[in-house]
């Protein structure tokens, strides 16, 4: 036998865990949100939706905190660690 033969089968990644990134697309849509007073005017935002177990594979939980960074053009979400508890909701 070979020492190829020999050795055994590599385990695969654990998905999220040095694995190929993924890529994902998401549509921005719309969220109405009401004023704050009975005669303050409504308002219609942008929202993005993100879903699935995907998520939990790279880590983003249920009840983790996100740092969410703008740049033009591009969001950048982060885990938060123990700072998150002085950062805004």
């Amino acid at each position: 036998m070979s020492e190829r033969e020999l050795q055994p089968p590599a385990a695969p990644a654990a998905r999220g865990q040095n694995g190929p990134a993924r890529t994902h697309a998401f549509t921005v849509t719309t969220l109405q949100r009401a004023g704050r007073t009975m005669f303050a005017r409504s308002s219609v935002v942008p929202m993005i939706r993100m879903a699935g177990q995907w998520l939990e594979s790279y880590g983003f939980t249920r009840g983790a905190r996100v740092i969410v960074t703008a740049e033009e053009g591009k969001l950048v979400l982060t885990l938060a660690g123990a700072e998150a508890e002085t950062l805004p909701n």
